[in-house]
């Protein structure tokens, strides 16, 4: 058979895309927390970078979204709180610093943006004046560049405190989303439980040493655009495939960054389905892996073709899922010693019903095989270019099966000799 001689006219490399998925200050953060708790001043919010669970306020790697009122203030007594001073949340009374002012109950889609001036008291949260249960978009109170530079496809997560005893608390649902200027978004985010899975908040933890943390992969829906590469030739024909990993192991690790997809090899497998097998550049380790797309091309079949690509993964457990587009674009000729697949034409047998012959024409070589309805082979041999004639009178009248090979390529014909 005649393989395809590929020519990469770009090589799709996709780094920039990487890059986008570090946090910096283009990307917007809204971190949303659903509890039941009492005296929701003691309560204390925090997002976390990946491997945060160490690190404690103040420290790169925490964002301070709302420290604990009733812990805020240079007379604390945990590590809640690293200097924001009690103006930025603009309460009412300067006294409720360090005190347990709210005595009402539970937070409801209470959520932090960046998109909201950092440390300004007309719009942070005072929990002292604001009515429970606590809810609506505020800003945070400490900057959000605590936590640039991390990677967005690894684990997220967030951090509450509970700084006065006696007091109860369960996490219902926390969601983070980081989403970009071109609309994507990927969304962190643990489902709302019934109340026999809530999740305990420890009482008595002020200091991140001892708080409720949780940690959480990608879950929901992450687009990635990765057709970089400069727009194909005009005269270049454009060919889709579409190709679905419904559960591990998938042809690569979803939400993991992606340096490239590199296009190995294409050939025709028939005369007009060209398969083409890739290969998925990941920094993960161990996790570059291969996959085959089978595109359909016109006929004739262009000198040029754009090869482009749909990937869809999906989550089974989770719901989890993620698409990415890309396109190479391509040429194609013979390589030397091979069989030209683009101009293979399909074998026209006649006549059928048979008799005494049959005519095989095909423009190649073949090999061809005839056998019996039980399989059994009776005849073998082989074909010119063009048109060949094979005498059948030595067979009884009945059903057979005619078989033709040419390179990897065979054919199988259902054929009656009368």
């Amino acid at each position: 058979m005649k393989n395809l001689l590929i020519t990469l006219f770009f090589v799709l490399v996709i780094g920039s895309v990487q890059a986008q998925y570090v946090m910096d200050e283009t990307v917007d953060v809204n971190v949303c927390f659903t509890l039941d708790h009492t005296f929701v001043s003691d309560i204390g919010f925090y997002l976390l970078a990946p491997g945060g669970d160490t690190i404690m306020p103040g420290n790169h790697g925490v964002v301070q979204l709302l420290p604990p009122v009733s812990n805020w203030g240079p007379d604390a007594d945990y590590s809640g709180w690293t200097g924001t001073p009690f103006d930025a949340l603009g309460c009412a009374e300067a006294d409720d610093q360090n005190t347990a002012c709210q005595s009402g109950n539970n937070v409801v889609n209470l959520c932090f943006t960046s998109t909201l001036p950092v440390g300004d008291p007309d719009f942070t949260l005072c929990v002292c004046d604001a009515p429970t249960p606590l809810t609506g978009n505020y800003a945070s109170v400490e900057a959000w560049d605590s936590v640039y530079g991390y990677p967005l496809t690894q684990p997220w997560g967030v951090a509450l405190t509970d700084c006065e005893q006696y007091d109860y608390g369960q996490l219902k649902a926390v969601s983070i989303e980081f989403a970009f200027p071109d609309g994507r978004s990927i969304m962190y985010d643990m489902p709302g439980q019934s109340d026999t899975t809530l999740y305990p908040i420890n009482d008595v933890s002020c200091s991140l040493d001892s708080a409720t943390r949780m940690f959480m992969m990608p879950d929901s829906a992450v687009s990635m655009a990765l057709n970089l590469i400069t727009p194909a030739p005009e005269t270049a024909h454009s060919a889709m495939a579409d190709s679905s990993f419904g559960s591990d192991p998938a042809a690569f690790m979803p939400f993991q960054p992606i340096d490239s997809i590199e296009l190995l090899s294409a050939e025709m497998i028939s005369s007009t389905d060209c398969q083409a097998t890739y290969l998925i550049h990941q920094s993960v380790e161990r996790n570059n892996q291969s996959f085959s797309l089978v595109y359909n091309l016109p006929e004739p079949t262009p000198d040029v073709l754009d090869l482009q690509m749909s990937l869809y993964w999906n989550n089974p457990v989770s719901g989890a899922v993620m698409t990415l587009d890309a396109s190479h674009v391509v040429e194609y000729d013979e390589l030397a010693g091979a069989e030209n697949l683009l101009s293979l034409q399909q074998p026209n047998v006649y006549p059928n019903p048979a008799g005494d012959y049959v005519t095989i024409d095909l423009n190649r070589t073949a090999a061809y095989e005839i056998f019996s309805s039980e399989g059994k082979l009776l005849k073998r041999g082989t074909t010119e270019a063009g048109i060949t004639t094979l005498k059948l009178d030595d067979l009884s009248a009945g059903h057979y099966v005619l078989k033709i090979t040419s390179g990897n390529h065979t054919w199988k014909e259902k054929l009656l000799v009368r």
